[in-house]
């Protein structure tokens, strides 16, 4: 069994088959833990001594990791992040940062190379001063209001002649914005805006093109601040329910009237020239006409139109007979149909051609 090195506080285990060596273990300093069944020291490299050369720069790999992941976990709790769009990929790992993937910023080791880092690529951008254009008509930063945060959201304005976003009117601002717990209400407490052309957002790999990107610092909204957003979507959600129950009580109504109207029919494709009209729906797709020897039900929207007979028996295999003669439709074709698609359109035809009865098949394939 391979040796192994396992910390707990301050000491450090040996772990594995030491009994070959145990006498040099026992000579380096090395003390045996009976619960453990292990032999430990104070001293993590008198450990490493004891491990094959690759294990040990395994082992040496895994601590400089940890390390990685306890500044990188520093840096975010002190909110030394700047969005991708801030500043170019160069000159933010010229000054320290690292990228971190999850929440796409730059991650800086302290404040000053973070500045830094902000006002080198404003001025490679051409800024000559964060509030004034820079002489091209071009404007380039908003400086920074408010406080920091580690929840952040980027979004892209227009970039009329002139325009310059008011960061100072979103500070206290609070809507929902959707997290991995959902959707939450959020207050921004700090915002800033950066002029990204659109060589730069190439090289950021940010493919909305320039304009002015706003960045918001966010925080979780107390319960007084929550309370007018809740409500204005309860609200909404209330109204937008409303709405889907009116229409699905007309859209019942409508099918009740067509019910009565074909109650005792046989339904088939196809139409006739309407006598009069019956009845419509209200949006006024749906139409139901009386014809020669039933009614006849249309749907028409802006890239579909559909049309059924229902027709009383006699007329209705009248029907299916002079279709199944335009149609040229043969024995063949028709088992090959049923075969595959029994239950869809059409399947009334071919069940006549084979000389079944028509309607009398299960609907595997209803008509929409």
């Amino acid at each position: 069994m391979a040796l192994t090195i396992e910390s707990s506080g301050r000491r450090h285990y040996l772990c594995g088959d030491t009994y070959a060596i145990r006498d040099k273990i026992k000579a380096a300093g090395f003390k045996w833990d009976p619960d453990r069944k292990c032999w430990w020291t104070g001293q993590r490299e008198k450990a490493e001594a004891f491990l094959p050369k690759a294990e040990r720069a395994s082992a040496e790999k895994k601590e400089s990791v940890d390390e990685f992941r306890t500044e990188m976990d520093r840096r975010r709790a002190e909110g030394l992040t700047l969005p991708g769009t801030a500043c170019k990929a160069d000159e933010a790992k010229r000054h320290g940062g690292v990228w971190d993937r999850r929440l796409e910023q730059w991650l800086f080791p302290d404040r000053a190379s973070m500045q830094g880092c902000r006002d080198a690529s404003a001025k490679r951008r051409g800024t000559k001063s964060p509030t004034k254009s820079d002489g091209r008509g071009r404007p380039g930063e908003v400086p920074f209001v408010g406080e920091q945060s580690d929840v952040q959201t980027d979004r892209v304005e227009p970039t009329a002649r002139g325009y310059k976003p008011d960061v100072d009117s979103l500070i206290g601002q609070t809507r929902f914005i959707k997290t991995r717990e959902g959707s939450v209400p959020m207050t921004t407490i700090g915002a800033e805006a950066y002029y990204l052309r659109g060589d730069d957002a190439e090289d950021n790999q940010d493919f909305r093109g320039s304009g002015w990107r706003i960045i918001e610092h966010l925080r979780r909204a107390t319960d007084e601040d929550a309370a007018p957003v809740i409500a204005t979507r309860r609200a909404r959600d209330e109204e937008a329910s409303a709405k889907k129950q009116a229409v699905e009580l007309r859209a019942a109504q409508w099918q009740r009237a067509v019910d009565d109207a074909t109650r005792d029919l046989y339904r088939l494709p196809g139409q006739r020239q309407p006598l009069r009209e019956i009845a419509h729906s209200e949006d006024g797709k749906h139409r139901l006409y009386e014809v020669d020897g039933g009614v006849m039900t249309t749907h028409s929207s802006y890239d579909d139109y559909r049309s059924y007979l229902f027709l009383d028996k006699p007329s209705a295999i009248a029907e299916l007979d002079r279709q199944i003669v335009e149609l040229k439709i043969t024995d063949e074709g028709a088992r090959s149909f049923l075969a595959e698609y029994e239950g869809c359109e059409g399947t009334e035809l071919r069940r006549r051609r084979l000389g079944l009865e028509p309607w009398a098949h299960s609907s595997t394939c209803p008509i929409p």
